[in-house]
């Protein structure tokens, strides 16, 4: 009775090994085939061969206009940009993939998020974030602002709100800001214009929002840890808003 047990425990653990092996079998395989895409894409990029670049791309128009433009940006750059391909991190959920990459502009490292899609028929492309990348869409109200935003970007939310809530409580000593409901900050998915800031007006010509694409979805300067990382993202739209008042209310 022992030995047969031991036998049928034998098996089943054969069974499992054999399944263990094979599962990580496939898994290499698929992961090879996206860094063999990845491979591709930074190569057409360095070659400036935009066909072969754009057929690695999820077949969207909107898409596919983005990543002309893309395509276009890093041909401007050549020179100063280096698109060497090194995969930082990769995520692979079923047909759904994350891919951090380092780049280099300037000769300093930078980070950026790429994302795939794996199709039966192409393998995979290259594809824009889908919804469950940004999380729910999620609201801060405050005294003077209300934040919208997706769930993975609340603590930005939370820490430009330490910024720009002081701001305007000195603003509003000297303005009555009790006639004016908290003010609109809608943190989105990157904007197709080149600015990263953007405000959104009324018929009668009055702000009435604020749009921010959060840098965290384009490149980003890296980083040994998040402290950094989280005050570059603050800083970064701070300049750009400041960067936004200036044209709009010039000092002249």
């Amino acid at each position: 009775m022992l030995l047969g047990a031991a036998m049928i425990l034998s098996a089943v653990l054969g069974t499992l090994a054999a399944f263990a092996i094979r599962w990580w079998s496939i898994n290499q395989d698929i992961r090879q085939q996206l860094e063999a895409t990845i491979a591709a894409e930074t190569v057409a990029l360095r070659l400036g061969d935009q066909d072969a670049f754009l057929r690695l791309q999820e077949q969207d128009t909107q898409w596919q206009v983005i990543q002309a433009t893309a395509f276009q940006n890093y041909g401007n750059l050549a020179d100063v940009w280096q698109v060497p391909g090194e995969i930082t991190s990769v995520d692979i959920e079923e047909d759904q993939a994350t891919v951090v990459l380092r780049e280099y502009l300037h000769g300093e490292p930078y980070l950026v998020t790429w994302h795939y899609q794996f199709d039966e028929a192409l393998g995979w492309v290259h594809v824009m974030p889908r919804d469950a990348f940004y999380g729910a869409s999620q609201t801060l109200t405050t005294p003077y602002f209300e934040y919208h935003f997706f769930e993975h970007d609340a603590a930005y939310a939370e820490a430009l709100n330490q910024v720009l809530e002081p701001w305007q409580a000195a603003n509003c000593q000297t303005l009555n800001c009790d006639l004016f409901a908290p003010y609109p900050v809608h943190i989105v998915r990157p904007l197709a214009g080149p600015t990263t800031v953007e405000v959104l007006f009324t018929d009668f010509g009055v702000a009435n929002g604020v749009y921010i694409a959060l840098p965290r979805t384009g490149r980003i300067p890296e980083f040994p840890d998040e402290q950094p990382f989280g005050v570059y993202l603050v800083q970064h739209t701070i300049r750009e808003i400041n960067a936004m008042q200036a044209t709009l209310f010039p000092a002249n």
